[in-house]
């Protein structure tokens, strides 16, 4: 049963203030006026620097947000998408219950080591296996902790199609929208990013939830079609066999 997946993440409220907090607030006692004596001269400068104050404190908070979904530390997850090759059924594990979701993903993971298969993904070794294991340490969720070999590489079931498509090329970097477009992929245009699929996906709006849920399943389609290019994956088969034929 070998399978495709992907993450999406979110940040964790309390983590993401205390980020936010580093930032801090505009004093307008430090703002230098020089030689200004005119004080509606002065007032403007302070309300110009406040306004610059401001749009830096939206940079930074932009930033922590970025750094809070990337990091298990401070992100946690949101949901997994699986597509299951074999039987074709494409799969979204809500992460409303983390621990819950973790553990339905880990037992995916054994069957298909259990059974020589493979569990294909895009920078997973980059990104979302070390999420997963990290999100499942904090929470006390088991995992095999033979997955991870010398803390730096992981069970040979996992193929992960970034390092295939580059090369392995060192410090090299391609999106998967970009490897998949050049593959031909036919994008929908959707209003979600990785950044916000998590707003959509908690929304209580069944037409935000529908457009989350296509952008994983896009997601999952393009590291199919990625699959296919470079391992000959079908839909339908078994795949013990790709690294032997």
């Amino acid at each position: 049963m070998s399978i495709i997946f992907d993450i999406e993440t979110r940040p964790q409220t309390k983590a993401l203030e205390l980020l936010k907090s580093d930032f801090p607030n505009f004093d307008k006692d430090i703002v230098p006026i020089g030689n200004l004596k005119d004080a509606e001269k002065i007032k403007q400068k302070i309300i110009d620097a406040g306004i610059a104050h401001e749009l830096k404190r939206a940079e930074f908070d932009n930033k922590q947000h970025k750094k809070a979904c990337l990091d298990a530390d401070y992100g946690m997850l949101s949901a997994i998408g699986v597509l299951h090759l074999e039987s074709g059924e494409r799969e979204i594990i809500d992460a409303k219950d983390e621990s819950k979701a973790l553990a339905t993903f880990w037992h995916f993971i054994d069957e298909v080591r259990s059974l020589g298969q493979w569990a294909f993904g895009w920078n997973i070794e980059g990104f979302d296996i070390p999420f997963l294991l990290g999100r499942s340490r904090l929470l006390g969720v088991h995992y095999d902790p033979y997955m991870v070999i010398n803390y730096r590489y992981f069970d040979k079931c996992f193929v992960d199609l970034h390092k295939v498509w580059t090369f392995g090329a060192y410090g090299k970097f391609c999106s998967l929208k970009k490897a998949s477009k050049a593959l031909g992929f036919q994008h929908k245009e959707l209003p979600v990013t990785g950044g916000t699929f998590y707003e959509n996906w908690e929304s209580d709006d069944e037409a935000s939830r529908d457009f989350a849920r296509q952008y994983l399943i896009e997601d999952l389609e393009q590291t199919l079609l990625i699959a296919k290019a470079t391992h000959g994956v079908k839909e339908g088969e078994k795949q013990n066999d790709l690294f032997n034929a």
